[in-house]
Formats: structure tokens, sequence, C-alpha cells
């Protein structure tokens, strides 16, 4: 959803012309930000490393498409009214320097005093900034608004957006702006960052330090050597990073996701269902090309209780028929319980043969390997040009279509080890959701791709046996 305002003049060359005025803040040329100010969607994230300008850009944004507008209204809401402060700063500084530029009078009434919970700005063509603070939820309701800038969005929590901010955002059809830099604690907003990824009136940044020309190589060396692996990779990559025991270490969004593209006729299509009663229901689809990667294009996931196996095989296959796949074959789950409910799909039109690989730590050692970085052939999005290549020709063997699969990837990311006594904790102590990572581990087992590590390997774990667990499951 475009947004419609008067400032569609050239908004680049406007911040450039007020930050010349702003005495002290010489601007570098960077096209990054450039970006960000002419995006036309209506909701931005702007992800990123500490230190690369992201508040500056969100207050950039928001006074370039609607604060220059007369009479609009927009909140700064920070967890906290200092932490509103910064953006609170970098747009009244922008506004006293147009009103400089334009010989207008200076913004009136300003008040700035974040420790008695007042920031107030009126512009001379009567339009406010308002500062607010996430700890009075009572002072987010009985307003409408042109815009939102989320202050550090990370430290929010769900509720403030859900429940008070996007509310206010209807009735002017305003516009949201998300800078910050990832937090372990933030994971409803990872989850939103999935989400918004498929939808078409978002759109996602981001900007790590060594994009940033601001920043010393030198300096981001030296971070490298003095702090661990995911803390780097956080504020300094501007990663998601959910650190403590994650099982799939090796899977990066920025590696991992890839743009969507249409299946080409001929591809191996592999689904595979994890069946569930009290927990979710999972169907993942996978497609692999000729060359051998995998690109997992679909899901099916269902957390309610009020649906019974033939109602899930009935939205699966509405699944697959509005995408016309065509599936190779179906694989599930046929221990204990699966058993009976492959029976009940099948009888619905789900037909699927049985998983009954005989060791399911070779199974996950098989995923694992499929999902870490290996020298192989460019596989199909990078020959494809959906997708720059790696410089080192490194790859995994398999992707993930960005916004189609948001429950596997979110599974990825938080699976954890249990803490134990033994360093690794008995195998299959997980905690977290795998509701989605099942299907996975299946269907790169039976497609062949990853490695099991050759100590685990035997003749009885090598030879999975795939067959069907009933005569109205066959194939």
């Amino acid at each position: 959803m475009e947004i419609t305002s008067k400032t569609e003049l050239d908004v680049s060359r406007l911040m450039r012309d007020v930050m010349a005025a702003i005495p002290g803040e010489p601007e570098l040329p960077w096209d990054y930000q450039d970006r960000i100010l002419e995006d036309p969607c209506r909701h931005l994230i702007d992800r990123g490393a500490r230190r690369t300008g992201k508040s500056k850009r969100g207050a950039k944004r928001v006074f370039a498409h609607k604060v220059m507008l007369p009479k609009t209204r927009g909140w700064i809401v920070g967890p906290s009214y200092e932490l509103a402060h910064k953006e609170f700063r970098y747009i009244r500084q922008f506004v006293e320097a147009y009103c400089r530029m334009a010989k207008l009078p200076p913004p009136h009434p300003i008040r700035e005093n974040p420790g008695a919970g007042d920031l107030y700005l009126l512009t001379p063509w009567g339009s406010e900034v308002v500062g607010k603070s996430a700890q009075k939820p009572e002072t987010l309701v009985g307003e409408e608004n042109d815009w939102v800038l989320m202050s550090e969005p990370a430290l929010h929590k769900k509720e403030t957006w859900e429940r008070y901010v996007r509310p206010t955002l209807s009735t002017r059809n305003g516009i949201s702006v998300w800078p910050f830099t990832p937090d372990s604690g933030g994971l409803w907003l990872y989850e939103l960052e999935l989400e918004a990824a498929g939808r078409p009136d978002w759109s996602c940044y981001h900007c790590a330090a060594w994009d940033c020309p601001h920043y010393d190589p030198k300096e981001i060396a030296a971070a490298k050597r003095d702090l661990s692996e995911d803390a780097f990779a956080e504020q300094y990559g501007g990663e998601w990073r959910f650190y403590t025991g994650r099982v799939y270490r090796s899977f990066q969004a920025q590696t991992h996701q890839v743009p969507a593209f249409t299946i080409p006729q001929g591809w191996r299509v592999y689904p595979a269902t994890d069946f569930g009663l009290r927990d979710a229901t999972c169907t993942e689809w996978m497609a692999k090309s000729p060359t051998g990667e995998g690109y997992f294009f679909e899901e099916y996931y269902y957390t309610g209780q009020d649906r019974a196996t033939p109602v899930h095989a009935e939205a699966m296959l509405a699944k697959e028929a509005a995408r016309a796949i065509r599936p190779t074959v179906r694989l599930a789950d046929h221990h204990g319980l699966g058993a009976q409910l492959i029976i009940d799909a099948a009888r619905a039109g789900w037909k699927t043969i049985g998983v009954t690989s005989q060791d399911r730590r070779s199974r996950r050692d098989r995923a694992l390997t499929a999902i870490s970085r290996k020298a192989r052939p460019a596989p199909y999005h990078v020959r494809e040009g959906l997708a720059p290549a790696d410089p080192d020709g490194l790859y995994p063997d398999v992707f993930v279509m960005k916004g189609r699969c948001p429950n596997l990837i979110r599974e990825i990311q938080f699976l954890r080890w249990k803490d134990s006594e033994r360093k690794e904790g008995g195998f299959g102590a997980t905690e977290g959701d795998d509701h989605a990572i099942d299907p996975l581990e299946y269907i790169i087992e039976y497609a062949g791709l990853g490695a099991v590590s050759r100590h685990r390997t035997n003749k009885r774990q090598s030879q999975p046996n795939w067959k069907p667990v009933h005569a109205l499951v066959g194939w």
C-alpha cells in the first residue's frame, strides 16, 4: 500500500537540504538511507547494527512523509520517555532547520522534558509530534495518528503494538517505522518481521556495521575478536541470534531465506506432515531441483484443537490445489498415535507413506549437515540471478522461501538443547516447538540431502525403511 502525500517530491533531496541547514551535521553519501526514504510501503522495518543511524533514518522518514504535511499527528513510542527522546530530538532538529530554510517562525510550543514525561512539538503548519512511553499504556488510547515511530521496538511488549498503537493508525491510514537492533528478548518482533516479509504493505531492511560507511573496519575486527560469535552477529551484524544451546546454530536467515519463485515443472515435490491432537498439526512442502538443492516453499500449521484429522487433510489438499502442487510422495510419522492419524487422513484423500527411519539421531545429523554451508555448485536461485553469489562459494543444501514458512523459521531459530549434566544432554532432549522441524527432517532424509555423520553410520542406520503403513496409504 503506497503512501499518498504531497511530499511525493524528491524526499531524499529534501532531507539533504534539511541536513545541510543543521550546523555541524555533515551528511555522508549513502544510497541505503535514500532507499528507506523513498520506499512506498506503509510499514517499514529497519533492522541493523548499533550506531548505524537507524534512529535518525526513522526520524527522517516520518518527517519527510508526514510531519511536513499540514495538521498531521504522530507518536514516537518508546519503552520509556528517555528512549523516545532520541528520535524526538532528531525531528525537532529537522523541523527547526526547515523553518529556517523556509523563513517560517520556529515551532511553538516545544516541551522537551522526558523526566517529567512531556515531549511535544507543534510546527508552524499545525503538525504535532508527541513522545509517548509504553510504561504508561493508558496514554496510548483515544487518539488517531498519521504516523508512529516505534523507538527500540525490541524492548517493547507485543501488546503495546497490537492492543494500543496499531489501532491509532487505522482511521488516517497511518504509517509506521521500526528502527532497531535485535535483542534476544524480542521474540514477538522477530515473528512480526517473519510475517512482514510476506506482506505487500511492509518492507524490511537490514544493515550490518560493515555496510555502514562511517564504521572503522579495524574497530569491527577488534569487536569480532572481543565478543562471542552470537553477540558480534547481533550487535555488529544486526542479525537475530537467540543464545544458549541452539540445535540448528548454522541456520541464518540472511543465508537460508531466499526470494520466492515459481517452482519449475519437473522438480520433485515432497510434503511431510507431523500430525497432532493437542499439539500443532504441520505440513511442510519442499521442492528439490535437478542439481540437488531443496526449497521449502509452503506450510500448513494449525495449533487449535478443534479440527479433526479429515479437516486437516482437506485444508492441506486445498493448499496443494491453490498452488497446483503435484507431490512426488507424501510423508508422515507413523509411530504410535501417528499410525491411526495417517489412516484417518488417507480416508480424506491425504495419502502418505510412513516415516520408519531406524535412528532419529542420524536423521537429525543429516538435517544439520544439509543446513550447514559447504563448497557446492551455486543453487538455482543464484544461477537465476534472484540473489548474489556467495563470495566463498559456500551454500547449504536447503533454503526457505521468504514469507512462505514462518513457523519453520521460528522453530529452527528457537529449538534448544535442554541443560543436562551431560554436555550435550540426552539426545532428543530439546526445548521449544518442533512441529515444523520434524517434517523438515523427514523430507531431508527421504530426499537424500545432507549426510549422516560417519561415526554414527552402520548398516541398520543407513538404510531407512520407507513403506506404506496401510493399504489405504499405498501409492
